[in-house]
């Protein structure tokens, strides 16, 4: 499943519950369609909504009654790219608001505007403004709905802050404004100290610094937070953290996840999917939920035909059927367990339930689960080999065989540790060569559509590209 579907959802009860003309529109902050350029980074969910140019939620229209508001606006003192917006309104059963934001250009028009869902039972209103660009200035304004009556706040304009000095600058070359998919990649500097994001122009419109060797950097399933994790490989102390979304609440959970590594997975419940090293040389897979702690689902060892040590690498939630996908390197395999801990299937490897050349290749990291028999997985191949390959798996359950049906590489970048890749709603796909510290997006037609760089010695975690940095993660 791909594609922000919470946000979706979001923007169309608006839609239906607004149900006003779709053929007027708010003419000083029209929406567009989203994009890239000055406003990359806020295409997505919050872009299609605005697709038909209607307002700031497609069908909302114009506002079609006056009222008061009260709007305090500030920056986050922890992250100078994140807004806090605070409002009050005269305006009594308000049941949906949002707030509009974006870029001005030198024409006047709005370029790119976002959406920012209000939560109407946090106090004052309390709402984020995320993904907006350093040193640059804003405009918003808040719309609320009661009933059959919409009011829009006055326009209000609010100024980005700087980027920390010890950033790096990241190189982007895109071929491709057209093809390129929308939104935000979240991911971690390896060889830096901060887990960040980058809008489509490569500007850092996020950051938190959390220690060195940082190997991923996951929202929250409500996107609240930041789940924010290190390497910890060798074995040493693991490091994780749970971030708000405007960096002042920062909860270590450390000790809770004791002896977890590279990469973790938050659920639609609140929890969070996990793997630590186990006590038999092979590792842990466990679920943390805030209320009930830590559980396990099932220890490595367990999976049918697994001997010896076990290394694993990459656990990935699948909502089609909720079910967990984890990668263990040392057996070139993935396996598919339920919460409880049931093997679904084995793939790859000496005890893979499927045959067939798509059933077979040499070490690996990131997945994505397409479809219950479709996924996309991200090979290094031998250590040393420069010819790391992206690949799309299709499976038979009636053969038991797996077939490959999409494969990408680019001569002369490989990682020997690390590695991701996700398939994007526009059927684009990210591959991330991690050490290399290269992320490219290329077409299904194997064209390259945009490239990151980062210079050289820099190094990527793992990544994930987001349409919206509201509501739960694309994959």
């Amino acid at each position: 499943m791909t594609g922000s579907w919470w946000f979706t959802l979001l923007v169309g009860a608006a839609l239906a519950a607004f149900g006003c003309d779709r053929t007027e529109q708010p003419s000083d902050m029209a929406t567009s369609a989203g994009g890239h350029g000055g406003g990359a980074g806020a295409a997505g969910a919050a872009g299609a909504a605005g697709a038909a140019g209607t307002g700031p939620i497609g069908g909302l229209g114009p506002a079609n009654a006056e009222c008061a508001f009260e709007v305090t606006a500030s920056l986050s003192p922890a992250i100078g790219t994140v807004g806090v917006v605070e409002w009050t309104t005269d305006l009594s059963g308000v049941d949906t608001a949002v707030i509009e934001f974006g870029l001005w250009s030198e024409s006047g028009a709005a370029n790119d505007s976002q959406l920012a869902p209000v939560d109407l039972s946090a106090p004052q209103h309390r709402t984020l403004l995320l993904g907006m660009k350093p040193e640059h200035s804003y405009h918003f304004r808040v719309w609320v709905r009661a009933g059959d009556v919409v009011c829009v706040s006055e326009e209000r304009t609010l100024t980005t802050g700087s980027r920390p000095n010890g950033l790096p600058s990241f190189e982007v070359a895109t071929r491709d404004a057209v093809r390129l998919s929308p939104g935000y990649l979240v991911t971690t500097l390896y060889s830096g100290n901060a887990a960040l994001i980058l809008d489509g122009d490569g500007d850092v419109v996020w950051w938190f610094s959390a220690g060195q060797r940082l190997t991923s950097a996951r929202m929250s399933f409500d996107g609240k937070h930041m789940w924010i994790n290190a390497s910890n490989v060798p074995e040493a102390e693991a490091r994780v953290l749970r971030v708000s979304m405007d960096g002042l609440d920062v909860k270590d959970l450390s000790e809770t996840f004791a002896g977890q590594n590279h990469q973790l997975a938050p659920l639609p419940d609140g929890s969070v999917a996990f793997y630590s090293y186990g006590d038999n040389g092979c590792d842990d897979v466990k679920e943390y939920h805030p209320d009930r702690g830590v559980r396990q689902v099932i220890n490595a060892a367990d999976v049918p035909g697994v001997l010896g040590s076990c290394h694993l690498n990459v656990i990935e939630y699948s909502p089609l059927d909720d079910t967990l996908v984890f990668s263990d390197l040392a057996h070139h395999d993935y396996t598919k367990v339920t919460r409880t801990g049931e093997v679904v299937w084995v793939l790859g490897g000496a005890s893979s339930d499927f045959t067939g050349p798509g059933a077979s290749w040499t070490r690996q990291h990131g997945v994505h689960v397409l479809d219950l028999d479709r996924l996309v997985l991200f090979s290094n191949g031998a250590i040393g080999d420069a010819g790391a390959v992206a690949m799309e798996l299709k499976l038979d359950f009636s053969a038991m065989t797996a077939e490959r049906v999409w494969e990408y590489t680019r001569e002369g970048l490989g990682t020997s540790i690390l590695g991701d890749v996700q398939r994007m709603p526009n059927d684009n796909t990210l591959v991330v060569y991690s050490t290399a510290g290269v992320v490219q997006e290329v077409s299904p037609d194997n064209q390259l559509v945009q490239e990151i760089r980062w210079g050289t010695g820099g190094a990527f975690g793992y990544a994930m590209k987001r349409a919206s940095l509201y509501g739960p993660p694309p994959k």
